[in-house]
């Protein structure tokens, strides 16, 4: 069962990122948390009558504060109940000292959006798979394999959102989905247990999450969508308060307003597509389990 917004934490640790991915939409800044903000949350939201269950340590990218990654990790294991703990990241600042915090931390689930040498040490990982516009089906499901080779089991399909998609894009999509698929079958009948992560990961916002959400500067929202490209005067919209709020209020959203503000008619289209190409998939593997 996913969590709910009530159940899911989301820690904005740092809104500056090492690389710039042409579709990632977020907006980026030379901003980070303050140890004092970040244990404030997590003293906040142990007070909550239901506490979260699944705390998410977002960026930017978070490894660029490896001391809040692990003060967060700490701090959560003691005041939450059996937290769950997710870090995306894109792996390209895991290194030894980071590797070994984690392996004595398997409650962290890591989660790559690129293929990394350290991700073989970790007990918890899962691949972010991106698939663009324009990338032909048996090139996406090559890389696939490639993934799939390299030790990883777990995977979470992502496509391009908030972009405009031709018609043609979207049939090549859908291919590449129906290929996929017949892998994920065959690697199934041959004693391969590989995970898709997409079948218990639902939010109100493609790409982004529900939940509680503390940003850099200790303000609090009901969606990390706020971080998209152009959102800072719909957002305001969307505060709920500041951090020691968290501890009382209810995790609500409505990010239609803010995808209306920062995106095109076309680029809102093309996510809805994308999306809808993404749940077929999705659940055309739920009925062959």
């Amino acid at each position: 069962m996913s969590p709910t917004g009530s159940d899911r934490l989301i820690l904005i640790l740092t809104r500056r990122c090492n690389l710039r991915c042409g579709w990632c939409p977020q907006e980026f800044e030379d901003r980070d948390m303050d140890l004092e903000t970040l244990n404030r949350a997590l003293e906040a939201a142990a007070r909550r009558a239901r506490a979260p269950t699944v705390v998410k340590l977002f960026g930017g990218e978070p490894l660029l504060r490896p001391d809040l990654v692990m003060s967060a990790v700490r701090s959560a294991r003691a005041l939450l109940a059996s937290p769950s703990i997710e870090l995306p990241t894109n792996g390209t600042l895991l290194d030894e000292k980071l590797c070994v915090f984690l392996r004595r931390h398997p409650e962290v689930e890591v989660q790559l959006s690129r293929p990394c040498a350290w991700a073989a040490s970790l007990p918890n990982v899962s691949f972010n798979f991106l698939l663009g516009p324009g990338e032909a089906a048996e090139r996406a499901c090559r890389r696939f394999l490639d993934v799939v080779t390299s030790g990883q089991r777990r995977f979470n399909f992502l496509p391009a959102y908030f972009i405009e998609w031709t018609d043609g894009e979207l049939a090549e999509l859908r291919r590449t989905f129906s290929g996929l698929a017949a892998l994920l079958g065959r690697l199934r009948g041959k004693g391969v247990p590989v995970e898709v992560e997409n079948i218990r990961r639902v939010g109100a916002t493609a790409l982004f999450n529900d939940g509680l959400v503390v940003d850099t500067d200790g303000s609090l929202y009901g969606t990390n969508a706020i971080l998209i490209r152009g959102a800072k005067a719909a957002s305001r919209k969307l505060r709920l308060g500041g951090v020691d709020d968290l501890a009382r209020v209810q995790a609500h959203a409505d990010p239609a307003p803010l995808l209306a503000a920062c995106f095109s008619p076309g680029a809102e289209r093309g996510t809805l597509r994308v999306d809808a190409a993404l749940t077929s998939f999705v659940r055309g593997l739920e009925a062959a389990r």
